[in-house]
């Protein structure tokens, strides 16, 4: 719980990791129901796959923002704050 909330919430306040967890799942929820419905007979080709492209990115971003600066750090550091226990 500790880690999380060291980690995650000042993310979080940069503003950076909320909106690419967003436009994630709202993608993902448009492509989906589209393409489980009638409406996919309308969708021109390449619809769903450029939407599953624009989702990989978001999921890029997502790691990007959340896992480079922390593997980026000298670990020593942050057990030398004791941030971590």
């Amino acid at each position: 719980m500790a880690v999380a909330h060291l980690v995650f919430v000042p993310l979080m306040a940069q503003g950076h990791l909320i909106p690419a967890v967003f436009m994630l799942n709202n993608t993902h929820a448009i492509v989906r129901r589209a393409v489980r419905s009638n409406l996919a007979m309308f969708l021109p080709p390449g619809w769903a796959r450029a939407r599953e492209e624009r989702m990989e990115g978001y999921v890029k971003s997502y790691l990007d923002v959340s896992w480079a600066p922390i593997v980026s750090r000298d670990f020593s550091l942050l057990f030398n704050r004791k941030l971590l226990f």
